[in-house]
């Protein structure tokens, strides 16, 4: 899948399994690995690979997708904080 095939929609949802992504590996360095934390990863890793295995392909091409899709949801949150904060100060 492209970046520019991909609909807002994917774009969005893997936006937001990063962040879940994130704040439990977050929660883990500061609280310890607990069943919450666990389970919260398990279901962002899934959800953000659920559309690239969707899309099929041989199994580099999901592998390689999948990694393409954590780093777009990464590289979305910080586009939209720094936006945020150049509003702020600009």
């Amino acid at each position: 899948m492209d970046k520019g095939n991909r609909p807002i929609q994917i774009r969005a949802f893997n936006c937001i399994c990063s962040l879940v992504l994130i704040s439990a590996l977050i929660y883990i360095l500061a609280a310890g690995l607990e069943k919450v934390a666990a389970t919260l990863i398990v279901v962002s890793i899934i959800s953000a690979a659920a559309p690239v295995v969707y899309a099929g392909g041989s199994v580099l091409e999901i592998f390689v997708g999948f990694l393409e899709a954590l780093l777009e949801g990464v590289m979305l949150i910080v586009e939209g904080v720094t936006n945020i904060l150049s509003s702020i100060f600009g």
